[in-house]
């Protein structure tokens, strides 16, 4: 049924299309510009569709030229910001993201520190390289 739907619509733009060519008369326009020609003259008559159409193709061009802006300005936006992506070399996440975390140091307590005087065994290593002369210094 997903597959007829495309062709539903476009059979249904076709019968209005057709309806609406088929309801409209050519000879009702003219008639009416004739009567306006006959009541206020040709060349108002003139004028004023010369100035509709003017105006008509001035908010035509407008349309279109506020679409191309639209247009332009989100072309911009992407090349910016694949110019961005592909210079920058920052962190991306997903699943090929290569990030592990570092495995944490267990911080001593001023308790674990005794309890590790008292039992004789010395501290855990530190992967930080200590100086000669750091100290330990607990204060009581």
């Amino acid at each position: 049924m997903k597959s007829a739907l495309p062709f539903l619509l476009v059979f249904a733009v076709l019968i209005l299309a057709a309806w609406g060519y088929a309801s409209y008369d050519p000879i009702t326009p003219a008639i009416l510009e004739a009567r306006a020609e006959m009541t206020a003259g040709p060349v108002l008559v003139d004028v004023v569709n010369q100035g509709l159409s003017v105006l008509a193709k001035l908010i035509g061009a407008a349309g279109v030229a506020g679409v191309l802006a639209f247009v332009w300005k989100e072309i911009v936006k992407r090349r910016e910001l694949w110019w961005r992506e592909n210079t920058t070399r920052r962190w991306r996440g997903g699943p090929n993201a290569q990030w592990r975390p570092q495995p944490s140091v267990p911080k001593l307590k001023r308790e674990d520190l005794m309890l590790l005087a008292l039992s004789g065994k010395r501290l855990p290593q530190v992967q930080e390289e200590r100086r000669m002369d750091d100290e330990i210094k607990l204060d009581f």
